[in-house]
């Protein structure tokens, strides 16, 4: 496991970072400007969300298993995208396109009434480290599903195709220092947002 070997990984893709941003950003205006044709998935989604964390709510100590409960999905949905991106980065990007959708439809329902203000205090705290890891997941996984779908191309040239394979490995190893570096942001964010998002907004 070389961390040296990550940085230099993170280097070599900036254009799967730079899809992975903006499929996000291109859902968070979708779901900004055109909420109507998402609303009936989105609320669904939303009001799921909203039930577990109510849920928690009718517990002792309801911070600290606010924190627990957004650290593990956090973790395991981040370490799910970078992995199931073998599947061609299909789940990956949905993935990405859907949060973002979310983001827009809250922006959309909340703006009007509090202002952007209230929206960025709300999200910015602890979006500000969230939404990079899980974009740096996200990014991995797409890497992930390109290499799979070149695959298909060079069965019948021994060459690229070993290339190809290596390149896989070299990702397997760096996709380990990466899911540790995820999960140390997500629980940095999971702190803030438990701790000191929601004393902002209420």
């Amino acid at each position: 496991m070389s961390w040296r070997n990550l940085v230099q990984a993170i280097k070599e893709m900036k254009h799967y970072l730079i899809a992975a941003a903006a499929t996000f950003l291109v859902g968070a205006y979708l779901g900004y400007s055109e909420p109507g044709q998402f609303q009936f998935l989105l609320d669904n989604q939303i009001k799921q969300l909203t039930d577990m964390v109510n849920n928690i709510g009718g517990h002792e100590h309801y911070q600290w298993r606010l924190l627990a409960f957004i650290l593990v999905n956090n973790v395991l949905v981040s370490v799910f995208m970078v992995y199931s991106g073998v599947m061609l980065g299909i789940i990956p990007l949905y993935s990405l396109l859907s949060n973002g959708l979310i983001m827009g439809y809250l922006a959309h329902q909340n703006v009007p009434d509090k202002g952007w203000g209230s929206f960025i205090l709300a999200i910015l705290p602890h979006g500000i480290i969230e939404l990079p890891a899980f974009i740096l997941a996200c990014a991995f996984g797409i890497k992930f599903g390109a290499i799979m779908f070149k695959s298909f191309f060079f069965l019948f040239s021994p060459t690229r195709r070993a290339a190809n394979n290596a390149a896989f490995i070299k990702m397997l190893k760096v996709s380990v220092p990466l899911v540790i570096i995820v999960a140390l942001l997500l629980m940095a964010a999971a702190l803030i947002e438990s701790m000191v998002t929601l004393r902002l907004v209420s």
